[in-house]
């Protein structure tokens, strides 16, 4: 595993993939070689992939508070943003965690401003309070106002792809935005 690691490191990707399936023969840890696997799925910009193998990972070891948000990352890098929700609710419920209402609250914020403020709410993260105030202004009752603020928002916590996708709402719920 080590080996892997240190290819990935120097970004021989190949190399580290043939010293995963050495480690993986050799009966090493399999949720180990599961994130090294998405790690790397991810160098190779394959977000799908990656999310697949975070899944694995997160189901072999469900304790691992880590896990999960790699998941979300991955699944919102690879734009299947149904997939990330779900396991955002997921992890929600399993840890009930300040950092897992606040990626749920993320991820459903377009969609369902009021249950987003609830879960925003819950996570006394200082990224929240924006949100919060965005979902919170009497202008956000208009779907493009709210989609358009929230991408700001989004972009302020360098979250390009949220970003991306509020704008798009934006466009589709008011095309002169576009």
């Amino acid at each position: 595993l080590r080996s892997s690691d240190i290819a990935l490191g120097l970004r021989k990707l190949d190399r580290s993939s043939a010293q995963l399936d050495l480690a993986e023969l050799a009966g090493a840890d399999r949720s180990e070689i599961e994130v090294r696997r998405a790690t790397l799925a991810e160098a190779r910009q394959q977000f799908e992939l990656a999310a697949s193998f975070w899944l694995s990972a997160t189901l072999d070891r469900p304790a691992d508070r880590s896990l999960p948000s790699h998941l979300i990352d991955a699944a919102v890098r690879a734009a299947n943003f149904d997939a990330a929700q779900l396991a955002a609710q997921n992890w929600l419920n399993l840890s009930n965690l300040p950092a897992a209402h606040f990626a749920l609250a993320q991820l459903i914020a377009l969609d369902d401003p009021i249950n987003a403020k609830d879960h925003f709410a819950q996570a006394p993260i200082d990224k929240a309070q924006e949100f919060l105030a965005v979902l919170n202004d009497p202008r956000s009752s208009d779907p493009a106002y709210r989609a358009v603020a929230l991408g700001r928002a989004y972009l302020a916590g360098n979250d390009l792809i949220l970003a991306a996708r509020a704008f798009q709402a934006a466009t589709i719920a008011n095309p002169n935005y576009g």
